[in-house]
């Protein structure tokens, strides 16, 4: 039975708990930005997470909920899990008087609502959807070999990593050919500078740069100019990024899980986390075509090897 049935069977037993006069309190809401299979499928690992630690979790998205702030106030959690940019936008806006977990959500935005709710969220931490630049590095040198020149398009949502991406390169031995995107600067004028004399091009999650209007082209453009992407998701390896490092559903369900347990079991206080656990997706036929042997089971194997040690 598909993964969302026995989601769905799970949400029926609930219902009919309740209408039998069995509720109790509820421990955890995740709300979720729409119910795409991603997020279903992480709230389903949650779920079942926190089932077995004893915890009750009830769910619902932005568009379902007439009033989210209504149906926060009627079922009072302790903790509320947010999945994606808009579900984290409208509890912020409902003003919450519980923790809120965020996932889901690169770090940027998740700063850019932070500052626009200043003066009334609650307090509130993210696991990021971003992986970590130094991991991003790792896996261009596993994967591309050492002294590469590595191009980075920076745009409004990502240029605060400018110093972090200088200095991972320099620990590494790479060097760094970087492009801000900007009013006085296209995305495809600054792609064609950093890809002259570019070997790989590390995308980083920026919707001012990479969006349904852009990528095609920067795909395109690195794939005629023979320089591999190293991209931030795996749709983007199936539009043609030569490989993705990623964390899957399952990986950021199974750390929120962990992190809600810990703060309501172990008194744990929430704070901003990066994915512990990841994956590497590759395009083979890409690869292939640019005369690369890459394996993602081998990259990823040997990429959890390198995070172990101390």
């Amino acid at each position: 039975m598909p993964a969302v049935h026995h989601f769905v069977r799970f949400l029926l037993l609930v219902s009919l708990t309740l209408l039998s006069g069995g509720a109790r309190a509820i421990d955890v809401v995740v709300v979720l930005s729409e119910r795409g299979p991603g997020y279903l499928e992480a709230t389903e690992v949650m779920v079942a997470e926190l089932g077995r630690a004893g915890l009750t979790v009830s769910d619902t998205d932005v568009r379902s909920a007439n009033s989210l702030a209504t149906a926060l106030a009627q079922q009072t959690p302790r903790v509320i899990v947010t999945l994606g940019y808009e579900s984290l936008r409208q509890v912020l806006e409902a003003r919450p008087r519980v923790p809120v977990l965020a996932a889901l959500i690169p770090r940027s935005g998740f700063e850019r609502l932070l500052r626009d709710h200043a003066s009334t969220r609650p307090a509130v931490a993210a696991l990021y959807l971003d992986q970590p630049i130094g991991r991003q590095m790792d896996v261009i040198r596993l994967a591309f070999g050492a002294g590469h020149r590595v191009a980075v398009l920076l745009g409004p949502e990502s240029s605060w990593q400018r110093s972090l991406l200088t200095a991972s390169a320099g620990a590494q031995g790479f060097s760094l050919q970087l492009a801000e995107v900007g009013a006085s600067q296209t995305v495809a004028h600054a792609l064609a500078d950093v890809l002259d004399g570019a070997d790989v091009l590390l995308a980083l999650p920026d919707t001012q740069v990479y969006n349904a209007t852009t990528v095609g082209n920067v795909l395109m453009s690195s794939y005629r100019a023979r320089v591999p992407v190293l991209a931030f998701s795996p749709a983007y390896v199936r539009a043609g990024a030569t490989l993705s490092l990623h964390s899957t559903p399952v990986q950021v369900g199974q750390q929120v899980a962990l992190m809600v347990r810990q703060h309501l079991q172990a008194g744990a206080v929430l704070t901003n986390q990066y994915p512990a656990d990841f994956a590497i997706t590759v395009n083979e036929r890409v690869a292939r075509s640019l005369d690369l042997d890459l394996n993602a089971a081998m990259l990823t194997e040997q990429l959890k090897r390198l995070a172990k040690k101390p």
